[in-house]
């Protein structure tokens, strides 16, 4: 397909595990669109990613590597690697998922013949360490065609569940745009960049979406419950500036949601959740109190049962500990019926 469009697939990496970092790799190379070449960012890694990195630059020139000036967090290393992209389009891949070898041609197909669209995606298959999968991203009815902006995406986006961002492809005239929209809106954001990045793409043009599996994303380490604390900050921020930002604001709100119902809506089950993870383990009282420091910045009053329990776990977090491994098997009883 020489007439078509030239597209970067970018991959951003730091410390990945051989095994993934080559099955993604092959999986770029092994693309039926052959017009692409594939950008991959080391975020100063400091295992033996770069040396397998050089070992594909020296086999394959369609290979090129980068790396940011410094260290930098998930989101702008994310940010960095695609502001690198050569061509018409970027196609963004985690450094431990795969895109199916139809992935690029699928999606660059639909843009194609769908010129108002800025960015397009597939259906992906999420798979695990236990050998099982399951299919996600399934939006519009899971219908090919070009959507713009409508409900159910904001409502998706709303409840941070507009996910797809692994065989992405996108604009890269359209991301020149975001990415100074980004800048100016000064936000720091450190899980959740693909949350706001989908609304803006919205903002500025539509969708092509593709009903078939285009990539498979690696289930091997979730870490959501780890990261909550931060998440609740990044959450926070993006809420914040779309009661802020008067565009985004009417994008949101002529599609007929209740931007208010929603912001509520996270604001209390983030609140709810951010107590398991802690009494699990999963991270310490520095973490607690970060996630509860940043819940505040929803500018929302939470009910009083849900203040007293902060405050107790917050005075007591030892004797909270105790009580929830006493009570923890009468819990888990009550929750599975």
């Amino acid at each position: 397909m020489p007439d078509l469009p030239l597209v970067s697939v970018v991959i951003p990496t730091y410390n990945q595990k051989e095994h993934f970092l080559r099955e993604c790799i092959e999986s770029a190379r092994a693309q039926t669109y052959t017009n692409v070449r594939i950008i991959i960012s080391d975020n100063h890694s400091t295992n033996n990613v770069p040396q397998i990195l050089q070992e594909y630059a020296a086999k394959d020139p369609r290979v090129k590597i980068i790396k940011p000036p410094t260290f930098l967090n998930i989101s702008d290393s994310f940010l960095y690697a695609i502001s690198c992209a050569e061509g018409e389009y970027a196609c963004y891949v985690s450094s431990d998922d795969i895109l199916l070898p139809n992935c690029i041609e699928e999606l660059i197909t639909g843009v194609v013949a769908n010129k108002q669209a800025l960015f397009a995606h597939g259906k992906a298959l999420y798979f695990y360490p236990d050998n099982t999968s399951e299919e996600r991203w399934e939006y519009f009815g899971g219908r090919n065609g070009y959507y713009e902006f409508n409900k159910e995406a904001a409502e998706r986006i709303l409840k941070f569940e507009y996910v797809c961002f692994s065989g992405c492809v996108i604009s890269t005239a359209a991301w020149k745009k975001l990415s100074e929209r980004v800048k100016n809106a000064n936000l720091t954001i450190h899980y959740s960049v693909d949350i706001l990045i989908a609304l803006l793409l919205f903002e500025t043009g539509g969708l092509y979406y593709s009903g078939k599996i285009l990539a498979k994303v690696r289930m091997e380490n979730d870490t959501r419950e780890t990261r909550l604390p931060y998440m609740i900050n990044d959450a926070a921020n993006i809420w914040n500036f779309i009661e802020s930002d008067e565009k985004i604001k009417k994008l949101l709100q002529d599609t007929g949601v209740d931007i208010e119902t929603y912001r509520h809506r996270f604001f209390m089950l983030q609140s709810k959740s951010l107590y398991y993870p802690f009494l699990e383990n999963h991270f310490g009282f520095e973490g607690l109190t970060a996630g509860f420091k940043n819940l505040k910045k929803f500018g929302m009053k939470a009910p009083f049962y849900f203040t007293a329990s902060e405050k107790m776990i917050l005075n007591f977090p030892g004797f909270s500990k105790l009580l929830y491994k006493i009570m923890r098997p009468l819990l888990l009883k009550l929750f599975n019926k």
